[in-house]
């Protein structure tokens, strides 16, 4: 028996002792990085003060080694790519968490009414301009599609820091439909023929959660839609835009990746 408990014990020293031996091996990195990168000063963004390494490298699309440059030689491969920044800053990327990208494709396709820098939107009588230039140089554009469409207009940066109203489009085109679409993609504002192609009239009531602005009698829409009110309007641009609407995307991924504000 106790024969029996000395062995035991034996085995469990043995089977601890090999444990310790496993935990003991040192680690080896991952070799075959995909890419390298390092040459420059690489901002890593963790912590509360800037912290800088040397080097930087990637296997599969993550992140696996961030520090000095002697740390690069369990990781350098014969198919490694290895990227030099030649002495730029390297830093996370600045990336667009709540991008847009059919709205975007719709804002390719129309007239930009954006403030500036971004355009030239900056008073009423310039979103006319642009909007009666952008009819006239895509003429054929405007026939197919029925309507004419702006985007990107900012109330708050306008000379009268207010809306457009119908008659203000209306100076645009009577006849055609021309749609703004506010920066925020919230409200927009019709002209008189674009009002009747949504059927909105003075005994229209609002929709639920939406508003059709009323000039002073109270009564009679002046243009602008807001939320639930304007978001009916974009399936009526769409059905202009026909099957050009499945390749909206497209442009506004070229404009997405393009982009100053993002890298």
């Amino acid at each position: 028996m106790e024969h029996m408990r000395l062995t035991s014990t034996k085995r469990s020293i043995l089977t601890a002792c090999s444990a310790f031996a496993i935990l003991a091996l040192p680690v080896v990195a991952h070799a075959d990085a995909d890419t390298i990168y390092s040459g420059g000063p690489i901002l890593t963004m963790e912590g509360d003060t800037p912290v800088y390494v040397q080097a930087v490298a990637v296997e599969d699309g993550k992140i696996t080694y961030t520090g000095d440059e002697g740390g690069l030689d369990a990781l350098r491969g014969a198919n490694t790519a290895c990227v030099d920044p030649g002495g730029k800053a390297m830093l996370p990327g600045f990336v667009d968490p709540h991008g847009h990208i059919f709205l975007g494709g719709m804002q390719a396709l129309s007239a930009n009414l954006l403030p500036p820098p971004g355009g030239e939107g900056s008073d009423i009588a310039g979103l006319q301009r642009i909007l009666t230039e952008w009819a006239e140089k895509n003429a054929e554009k405007v026939e197919k599609f029925g309507m004419i469409v702006g985007f990107g207009y900012d109330n708050a940066q306008l000379t009268e820091v207010r809306h457009p109203t119908r008659e203000d489009l209306d100076a645009v085109s009577k006849d055609i439909p021309v749609i703004i679409i506010h920066q925020s993609t919230h409200i927009g504002v019709l002209n008189s023929a674009a009002l009747a192609m949504m059927g909105y009239e003075a005994d229209t009531p609002d929709p639920e959660g939406g508003v059709i602005r009323r000039e002073e009698d109270g009564k009679t829409p002046n243009g602008v839609v807001e939320e639930n009110a304007f978001f009916v309007v974009l399936p009526k641009i769409l059905e202009g835009v026909g099957e050009a609407g499945a390749a909206l995307p497209k442009p506004a991924v070229s404009r997405s990746m393009s982009s100053p504000f993002l890298t």
